[in-house]
């Protein structure tokens, strides 16, 4: 939000503020999804009788910022 309102104050039309900022966010939030995905998946895969109480948490985790990134991702895509 902040570097779309620097480019809108800069007099770039809004829309074209939006795609620039969102072109510019996309790698860092994939890396912060990728990695927060892969530090959860030794939890996910753990199979010894003490860890069995966090699995669900993990996977919840996990598997829940890989699929709300792939929606907000593409909704983003479909109204740029």
């Amino acid at each position: 939000m902040e570097y779309a309102n620097k480019k809108m104050e800069q007099g770039s039309p809004t829309i074209q503020a939006i795609k620039e900022a969102c072109r510019r966010r996309i790698r860092p939030v994939l890396l912060t999804t990728i990695t927060a995905f892969c530090g959860l998946a030794p939890m996910v895969f753990e199979t010894s009788r003490q860890a069995q109480f966090v699995v669900p948490m993990a996977v919840s985790l996990g598997f829940g910022i890989v699929f709300t990134t792939l929606v907000c991702s593409y909704y983003r895509l479909c109204i740029l």
